[in-house]
């Protein structure tokens, strides 16, 4: 019995990497978007999961997180545009997460979903924060990892020294982590950065100036479920400040772990924790459901 079992896993897991090597390209606007797409054979409930990864992130660097995530029986989206795409200025919305945020309604339109869950890491909660809080009934539940846009006023030069004192203490802040099954190469960020520098630096203008609290709030009074795991270790956005920022109103959860910031793209056990906090957060849904009366 136990060896079937295992040998079921083995071939769900090929089959995922088998559709992670062959990602799809989904029409957005005038460009097309190459877009991971895992479906697991035993989906554990219908509604999708985008994992959008952070500046310069692509599909690519989150790919044990996305396996993991669609292991556990999610249907996984992840689009591979590093810098949106093209798109009308959004009003309040700083240009370079517009394009973003286009990416994640254009994906979810083009696929024909209409509503999702939300894995995103770093910057992506700037984006994902603004889509959640524009249109509520989109989202189920969302899970930010490492946000950015939680630590109050910033300045781009000082997300950079804290970004280079971050990596610096990588090695110290990892002791003890697993790494990942599988690591992405550093080359596939600094491609993502080089393929438009101007773009790069107006997404680390726009990084620096986010405040998600607002949206956060908007959202989750909507009904929108929003947990946060951060890394106690992690120099860009540090954690004091963004428990000083978090308010309870804004979340149904918050779970520290160790590391530094971008984790989840190198250490366990960062795509299983937000796996296990969506999971959680189903769960807080389904037990106030039942709680409610039948008349």
């Amino acid at each position: 019995m136990e060896t079937r079992e295992h040998g079921e896993q083995d071939s769900q897991h090929e089959k995922l990497l088998h559709q992670f090597n062959r990602p799809e390209s989904v029409k957005v606007g005038d460009a097309d978007v190459l877009t991971v797409h895992l479906s697991p054979e035993q989906k554990k409930t219908e509604i999708p999961t985008f994992v959008l990864g952070g500046f310069s992130a692509t599909p690519d660097a989150l790919k044990d997180a996305l396996i993991r995530t669609a292991e556990a029986g999610r249907e996984v989206f992840s689009p591979h545009a590093p810098h949106g795409v093209k798109t009308e200025e959004r009003s309040g919305m700083a240009m370079a997460m517009t394009r973003k945020l286009q990416v994640l309604f254009g994906s979810m339109d083009a696929k024909g979903i209409n509503k999702t869950n939300v894995i995103a890491h770093s910057s992506a909660a700037v984006y994902a924060a603004a889509a959640a809080a524009a249109n509520p009934e989109r989202f189920e539940n969302i899970v930010l990892v490492e946000p950015a846009g939680l630590i109050g006023q910033d300045s781009l030069l000082k997300l950079l020294g804290r970004t280079i004192q971050d990596m610096k203490g990588t090695g110290e802040a990892a002791k003890g982590l697993k790494p990942v099954a599988y690591q992405s190469d550093l080359s596939v960020g600094a491609k993502s950065i080089l393929s438009n520098l101007y773009r790069s630096y107006r997404e680390l203008e726009a990084i620096a100036g986010s405040d998600i609290t607002d949206s956060l709030k908007k959202a989750h009074d909507a009904g929108v479920g929003i947990s946060i795991i951060h890394a106690v270790d992690d120099e860009v956005f540090p954690m004091q400040r963004v428990i000083e920022m978090t308010k309870a109103h804004m979340l149904d959860g918050f779970y520290s772990v160790r590391g530094p910031h971008g984790s989840i793209y190198l250490f366990q056990p960062f795509g299983e924790a937000a796996e296990a906090a969506l999971t959680a957060l189903e769960k807080k849904r389904e037990s106030r459901t039942a709680r409610v009366p039948v008349t």
